[in-house]
């Protein structure tokens, strides 16, 4: 808001005798003041309230047969939280491998456990730590209470009690949001290969009803789980599960195999929308995720690549969510808005709207929040091009292109829908997978 004010302080010189003169109250001179010095801007809202970011890590498979993949692990758990700080961490099942005999064999081990638990116990900044059962944490065991089900007693949420499906919700940043786990492991965990599908049965379901059924209407859902709906005895109760939230985030699949999936998004009827992402045991995957002002973005990045970047207003329009996100208020974003990170300083972040000229974007505060100004009426209809430009210290630079709309213009031509391939449904995918 700009404020235009003229007033004659000097009144005694005013030449007219016959005018009224007018004396400007001391408060008023005060508040004349502030808005001539300070900008709108500055006394406004703080650009980091309604933003949080998040990662997801999946099949991290600790084994005693790969000291590179654990190692690179901590480095993970130590390196990449200082640099992102994110508000919290989600790791989506198969902590361990839990591989004997060259592969062909199961059974959990002490040795992985014990590895994965002092790894994330000394994590840096004590961020929240969510985790999850996968099937290679059941095999072999027996049920939950059993001596063998290791993630009661080394992961981090088992020792806490949430040996099942949990609920964890906390307010970030003047946002409440709910993050629901759901656990679709079997209640007898067979041995290896015969406990690839998931399973919700009676009591598993009305415990996941309970935990979903008074969910705060102002709050946000993000849910995550090991396995894919394709995957799932139950299908149909999971995507009925997840339709309220903004995301079902999971892993399971890594990245099947000789087909070298690194993308497998489905967005279920319209707006429900979920997210494989690929393992971290051989491909060394993670997922960088924000929620801004309602607005759900994401990136799937490599281990040590660097910078890092994830535009969130404007979002990409492959995953806008009708329904679920806000309509797009002109007033409020002014600003383009990027997170960006690196390892090193950050030397410069760019924005530039299709052929227009780059725009040189700003820090706000010591956080990763980049803003760079635009007018969003003139990209009202249509989809444009988004780019970003990032540099660090070290003259590394990552481009990431996008393309965005305001108007809940959906890319749909390059959608990469899971439901149409083979392994939308289990039965199909085991007979696939085990010709059976």
């Amino acid at each position: 808001m700009l404020l235009s004010v003229s007033v004659k302080l000097n009144d005694h010189q005013n030449k007219d005798p016959g005018r009224r003169r007018m004396r400007i109250p001391w408060s008023l001179k005060c508040l004349i003041f502030v808005f001539l010095v300070f900008p709108a801007e500055s006394t406004g809202v703080d650009p980091y309230t309604g933003l949080t970011w998040f990662l997801q890590i999946s099949d991290v498979h600790i084994s005693y047969k790969d000291e590179e993949r654990t190692e690179q692990f901590r480095i993970f758990t130590q390196k990449y939280l200082e640099v992102v700080d994110p508000d919290l961490v989600l790791c989506s099942g198969d902590l361990t491998d839990a591989k004997i005999h060259s592969s062909l064999a199961s059974d959990q081990l002490v040795e992985e456990w014990t590895t994965y638990h002092q790894i994330v116990g000394n994590r840096s900044r004590r961020i929240p730590w969510l985790d999850i059962r996968g099937n290679h944490d059941n095999l072999n065991v027996l049920n939950r209470q059993s001596e063998n089900n290791l993630f009661r007693n080394f992961s981090e949420m088992g020792p806490r009690g949430f040996q099942e499906s949990y609920k964890h919700t906390t307010r970030i940043r003047g946002q409440t949001y709910n993050f629901i786990a759901l656990d679709a492991t079997l209640d007898v965990g067979l041995r290896f290969p015969f406990n690839f599908v998931g399973d919700f049965p009676d009591h598993q379901q009305a415990r996941i009803r309970n935990l979903t059924g008074n969910l705060d209407s102002g709050s946000l859902n993000i849910y995550f789980g090991h396995y894919p709906s394709s995957v799932v005895r139950q299908p149909e109760f999971l995507l009925e599960t997840v339709d309220n939230g903004l995301v079902y985030l999971n892993g399971h699949l890594h990245d099947l195999a000789l087909l070298r999936m690194h993308d497998m998004y489905a967005m279920h009827g319209g707006n429900n929308l979920e997210l494989e992402l690929c393992d971290w045991k051989e491909n060394r995957v993670y997922r960088l995720l924000a929620v801004d002002q309602g607005f759900l973005s994401f990136t799937d990045e490599k281990f040590e690549t660097w910078p890092v970047i994830l535009p969130t207003v404007p979002k990409n329009s492959e995953f806008l969510l009708a329904g679920k996100e806000p309509d797009f208020d002109f007033r409020m974003f002014s600003s383009i808005r990027v997170l960006a990170f690196s390892d090193v300083n950050i030397t410069s972040v760019d924005v530039q709207v299709d052929d227009g000229e780059p725009i040189r974007a700003v820090q706000e505060g010591e956080g990763p929040l980049y803003t760079a100004p635009w007018d969003p009426q003139q990209f009202k209809t249509g989809l444009h091009r988004l780019t970003v430009r990032v540099a660090d210290s070290k003259n590394r630079s990552s481009c990431q292109d996008s393309r965005s709309g305001i108007e809940n213009s959906r890319v749909k031509e390059i959608w990469r829908l899971l439901q149409h391939w083979p392994w939308t449904n289990y039965k199909v995918f085991e007979k696939y997978l085990f010709g059976r």
